[in-house]
């Protein structure tokens, strides 16, 4: 029954040939769940930022905020350079910056030692119609109110434009797991084919280490084209590629 499914379209759109970047759902992609997120305040380096408890290693993201910005770790800011970033254990979240931080944090159910296939994306661009920002489909988080929750507060927003779209993340293309070739010049290559730039996070475990985020801030480690997304990093141990359907640039 592979024609049988969930689809919502951004208001404007046409369920029927839209492209999939420009779905809210798609049932047939994986949505990345979270498991927990929070605020944290001055946790010291080697300090613990939250507990998980989910008995595996799972996708994180960690925003270091400060009183003019917020940055996601590992960024290539002084004293904050790869590997010196968060790393996530199988039941905790670590501070491991070579400071102390504040932020914010999101732990997804989302096993960073787990497989996933690739997924054939619908890529070609459709033209969006009329739009009435008073008719579509709300949904907010748990506890609120989709009749007076703030943009932060809802899961999804049928009437936005893509630039200002609430859950612009929540669809994943494709997530694979593999090892490090260990060899300086020689890539770990993902292959997407998405005719596109997409949001990539790379993910490392070092032998004896824990799972850190590398830092996608230096083109030296990262490359992401319109067909691939390459890792360079000449050393022993496993790699986690998360790529999401999203764009990073006008398509």
């Amino acid at each position: 029954m592979a024609n049988f499914g969930t689809k919502f379209v951004q208001s404007g759109y046409d369920a029927r040939g839209a492209a999939d970047k420009e779905m809210l759902l798609h049932s047939a992609f994986y949505n990345v769940g979270i498991a927990a997120q929070g605020a944290f305040s001055s946790v010291a380096n080697g300090g613990v930022i939250a507990t998980h408890g989910l008995g595996y290693y799972p996708m994180h993201a960690v925003f270091m905020v400060t009183s003019s910005r917020s940055y996601l770790l590992p960024t290539a800011l002084e004293n904050a350079t790869f590997p010196r970033a968060c790393r996530v254990s199988t039941t905790q979240l670590i501070n491991n910056s070579g400071q102390t931080l504040s932020g914010y944090y999101y732990i997804f159910k989302e096993r960073l030692d787990e497989d996933r296939a690739a997924i054939n994306v619908q890529t070609v661009a459709t033209t969006r119609g009329s739009e009435n920002a008073d008719i579509g489909m709300v949904i907010a988080k748990d506890g609120y109110d989709v009749r007076t929750a703030t943009l932060k507060d809802l899961v999804m927003l049928s009437g936005r434009a893509n630039a200002g779209k609430v859950a612009q993340l929540h669809l994943m293309h494709l997530k694979k797991t593999g090892a490090l070739s260990g060899v300086f010049g020689t890539p770990n290559t993902v292959t997407h084919n998405l005719g596109y730039r997409p949001q990539v996070w790379w993910f490392v475990k070092l032998t004896s280490e824990n799972w850190k985020m590398v830092n996608n801030a230096d083109d030296s480690f990262i490359d992401i084209t319109t067909t691939d997304t390459k890792l360079y990093l000449p050393y022993a141990g496993d790699w986690c590629c998360v790529i999401f359907k999203d764009p990073t640039e006008l398509t």
